[in-house]
């Protein structure tokens, strides 16, 4: 049924340059905007972030904002989304990053039709902020938990099911900062046996690479400290 709720998760932190674009891509979403929440969990941000939504939320009633008082980081600002989220499905986009307009209605099409899968992804276009040349596709390959093991090839940009995604203990506190926590998740789910779905076809969100993206501050002793 098309009446599912879904919950955009936006996690921000001084992005007001990118927040635009990155909300109005989920405005933009062929799928019934009444049966979409977007919430903004701004991290403690220092430019106008917050302003921004401010004002988009007095014509837009599906965006709410969570403000942290402290900055908290990315994991916490994204389970404090996925704790105060209505949506039955939610997908995490970060602040920098835009969706297509097919999306959200792909990935909820395939959670209505398959009750068996815990969470299900696409492809994301890497893209090179300062030329918007396109560079290679995330997120481009099934799931499988062995060849996870040797690395992570899975983004964030995914929707889960909210319930899957309490059951399993949210993302994970405990986790370095800088993208493990991603990481971190799609192995716990793997290892607890959840059905993993990967929606084969074309890119269905867009990935910005620029100097601050934070996944540039992996090290091998984060690594090693993940898979051990």
């Amino acid at each position: 049924p098309t009446s599912t709720l879904v919950s955009v998760i936006i996690p921000n932190f001084n992005y007001s340059i990118y927040l635009t674009q990155c909300i109005n891509s989920v405005l933009k979403s062929d799928f019934n905007i009444s049966n979409i929440e977007i919430i903004v969990v701004d991290d403690a941000s220092t430019d106008n972030s917050v302003a921004i939504v401010q004002e988009m939320m007095q014509s837009i009633s599906s965006i709410r904002l969570i403000q942290n008082d402290t900055n908290l980081g990315l994991t916490r600002s994204r389970n404090r989304g996925i704790v105060n989220a209505k949506g039955v499905y939610l997908f995490f986009l970060d602040a920098d990053n835009y969706i297509t307009e097919a999306c959200i209605k792909e990935h909820t099409s395939i959670l209505d039709h398959h009750p068996e899968f815990s969470a299900c992804y696409a492809p994301c276009q890497e893209f090179l902020n300062e030329t918007n040349e396109l560079l290679l596709k995330r997120s481009n390959d099934y799931f499988n938990y062995q060849k996870l093991l040797y690395g992570n090839y899975i983004d964030a940009m995914a929707m889960f099911r909210k319930k899957d995604i309490m059951e399993v203990g949210m993302y994970d506190l405990m986790m370095p900062p800088y993208f493990w926590e991603d990481y971190e998740l799609w192995l716990r789910l793997g290892k607890l046996n959840k059905k993993i779905h990967f929606i084969n076809g074309n890119a269905l969100s867009y990935y910005r690479m620029h100097k601050n993206n934070l996944s540039s501050k992996i090290t091998n002793y984060n690594y090693n400290i993940l898979i051990h």
